[in-house]
């Protein structure tokens, strides 16, 4: 019976072969080496990357929430600025009533007075009922000294009308002085 040898027999090679066939084979091993280096490399590297890609899509989506809740404060800061601008140009054009009545306050007694009205030029419009001509007199009097200290600037008797009970009533006016 005849038997089969699978297991190759030496063959003899000059040194030369034998030296370039070892050089190869140190040459795939390093080869082989160097592949198994750089794939963990890459690998770790890919790792790295999708590790610090989550991170900034997690900070993004965090950024992304905050801005949201942001807008709304934004937008009620922009409408409170644009009313203060027109609250702060109303305030610009208006005067301090409180002085006028400050000056009503002297010259006449609330009881007296029955209408007062102010416009835009700081008219003062005043309707009085007085009992007699005297207390009249009284009030513009108390007036005219208004405005030698630079109160009210200039008074005005604009009508004059005497009841059947004797009373009497008075429209004034002045120009009040801020």
């Amino acid at each position: 019976m005849k038997t089969i040898n699978l297991i190759r027999a030496k063959i003899a090679m000059s040194p030369q072969v034998e030296m370039v066939t070892v050089l190869f084979r140190k040459l795939s091993l390093w080869a082989l080496a160097i592949l198994i280096v750089s794939g963990v490399l890459v690998s770790g590297i890919f790792y790295y990357l999708q590790i610090r890609r989550d991170q900034l899509t997690h900070t993004q989506q965090q950024l992304s929430q905050v801005i949201s809740q942001s807008e709304t404060k934004e937008g009620l800061l922009v409408s409170v600025k644009q009313r203060s601008a027109l609250t702060s140009k109303i305030l610009g054009v208006q005067h301090p009533v409180g002085k006028v009545f400050d000056t009503l306050s002297t010259v006449v007694t609330s009881g007296q007075m029955t209408a007062v009205s102010l416009d835009d030029h700081n008219k003062v419009l005043l309707t009085i009922h007085a009992q007699s001509i005297t207390d009249v007199i009284s009030i513009t009097d108390t007036l005219i000294k208004q405005t030698t200290t630079n109160l009210v600037r200039s008074p005005q008797l604009v009508s004059l009308t005497l009841g059947k009970d004797g009373g009497v009533n008075v429209g004034l006016s002045f120009i009040a002085v801020f």
